[in-house]
């Protein structure tokens, strides 16, 4: 029994990583890499959708349509455009972790990847977030008694 879940979960995670290459194939916005699914948004979630089942299954069929999507000229085109508009994308970042949303551009600028790629860290606001949480929707797990004494820290250091 467990064998055949197992296999069925494969089959699923095979059949969704063939629909996600199918939407990420259609040109819908014109954005340099990130243009099929609809918006840009959904397609960078594809992409990264796309990734980490390529990565998780040992499945490389995808590999060379991935390493098209991630040229280092094309992120860079798109980091280019995110940069020039700053307010563009960012929905879930600000709304769901608060000391994101405080932050100035910036601090939200100022960030690296920590743990081989699995979280961001933002030194200036002392926030690390993990790219799965941030991927899955689940907000800061930070209470409303530690937010209200960053803010005050961050207040007094003014």
């Amino acid at each position: 029994m467990p064998s055949t879940i197992m296999q069925e979960k494969a089959a699923m995670a095979k059949a969704l990583a063939g629909a996600v290459r199918e939407a990420l194939v259609r040109a819908d916005t014109d954005h340099i890499a990130f243009h099929g699914c609809i918006d840009w948004h959904s397609a960078v979630h594809g992409t990264w959708a796309l990734t980490a089942y390529t990565r998780m299954t040992g499945d490389t069929q995808h590999a060379p349509f991935i390493s098209d999507i991630l040229t280092p000229e094309k992120v860079a085109a798109e980091r280019a455009f995110i940069a020039s508009l700053p307010d563009f994308e960012m929905p879930y970042g600000r709304a769901w972790f608060l000391r994101l949303a405080h932050g100035t551009p910036i601090e939200r600028a100022n960030w690296r990847l920590i743990a081989g790629g699995e979280g961001i860290h933002w030194p200036g606001l002392d926030e690390d977030i993990s790219v799965a949480s941030l991927l899955a929707g689940r907000g800061s797990g930070e209470t409303q008694a530690s937010l209200r004494r960053w803010l005050q820290r961050r207040e007094f250091a003014r």
